[in-house]
């Protein structure tokens, strides 16, 4: 075979090797990530229903507007503060949720990702989207 094919397909290789290698630390990362989220999640959250989002809205549309309305249901990926916490954690992507803080809850973000805050005690959002959903109604 003639040597530019050969050492083309070599550098192919090592490229094939190490795009394989990236990968599978990606995927350790998820994982370490999913497992990180999911002792957040038990010790400092519980799922947020639509009237507890409808609760901060209504409050957040007095002075702001919506980033977003989406036609599908309030997702699951939404959750209420029962305690104090600190986020140290970005969770991006898929991975990332919103936390709805009620009055007297305090917090701190050390690295916020995709996540999104609703705080209540100020009626703050920090991050990016306060979107609607079909199901949200602030009337």
């Amino acid at each position: 075979m003639n040597e530019k094919i050969l050492a083309f397909r070599e550098k192919e290789k090592e490229k094939q090797a190490e795009w394989d290698r990236r990968r599978r630390m990606d995927e350790l990362e998820y994982e370490r990530k999913k497992d990180s989220f999911e002792k957040f999640k038990r010790n400092n959250l519980r799922n947020a229903t639509v009237k507890d989002y409808e609760i901060w809205l209504k409050e957040w549309l007095v002075e702001n507007d919506i980033t977003h309305y989406y036609n599908y249901n309030y997702p699951s990926n939404n959750y209420i503060a029962i305690r104090n916490f600190v986020l140290d954690v970005g969770y991006y992507g898929s991975q990332s949720f919103n936390i709805i803080v009620p009055k007297g809850i305090s917090y701190e973000i050390k690295e916020l990702g995709h996540c999104n805050i609703y705080d209540m005690n100020d009626i703050s959002c920090i991050g990016h989207w306060v979107p609607a959903y079909d199901n949200v109604n602030v009337e």
